[in-house]
């Protein structure tokens, strides 16, 4: 049902948002916390690597972050990339 499906688009984000850091930040640690405070979930993937300019962003590479930001819309959520000394990707969706 609806939690299911909630569930597991909470999981491809965060699935997506890993092997975004394993494949493209070049940094040897990974951060990730996810935490649910009964009012919405809050997705957290963060790493040490090389980090890119927004600009990137456009570019077919980082089709990674266009899938998290599809999923993260549909459940209508918010999401924040922070890129400076690393990459930080924040997600929160109202459960």
């Amino acid at each position: 049902g609806k939690s299911e499906y909630f569930l597991l688009t909470v999981y491809r984000i965060a699935r997506e948002a890993l092997m975004n850091a394993l494949r493209h930040s070049g940094g040897n640690k990974i951060i990730f916390r996810c935490k649910n405070n009964g009012q919405r979930v809050s997705l957290l993937v963060e790493d040490n690597g090389k980090g890119f300019c927004p600009n990137e962003l456009k570019e077919k590479n980082h089709y990674g972050l266009s899938v998290i930001r599809e999923r993260v819309d549909l459940l209508g959520g918010t999401f924040q990339v922070i890129s400076d000394n690393g990459t930080k990707i924040i997600v929160e969706v109202p459960l």
